[in-house]
């Protein structure tokens, strides 16, 4: 039963680990290299198409979680719930 909260908890955390690039590019920087600062290297030193590219891979997951929440939770299946027998 706690699965789909631990599918949702993992998918806000990577997201969130996100927004921490600028304290860890601050900081840790060379000692540390977390995703989002290498992300952000690749971009400074590729063409522009690399960041549309990343845009797209970031944005692809919550679209499809979206999609997903919209098929499997509806008002119709949310209403269910709350039926008495």
């Amino acid at each position: 039963m706690a699965m789909p909260g631990i599918i949702v908890a993992s998918v806000f955390t990577f997201l969130n680990s996100l927004d921490e690039a600028q304290g860890t590019f601050l900081v840790g920087i060379p000692d540390f290299k977390t995703m989002p600062v290498v992300m952000y290297s690749i971009i400074a030193d590729f063409p522009s198409s690399a960041g549309a590219v990343f845009s797209i891979i970031l944005t692809l997951p919550t679209v499809i979680l979206l999609l997903a929440a919209q098929r499997f939770v509806s008002a119709d299946i949310m209403a269910s719930g709350f039926q008495t027998k």
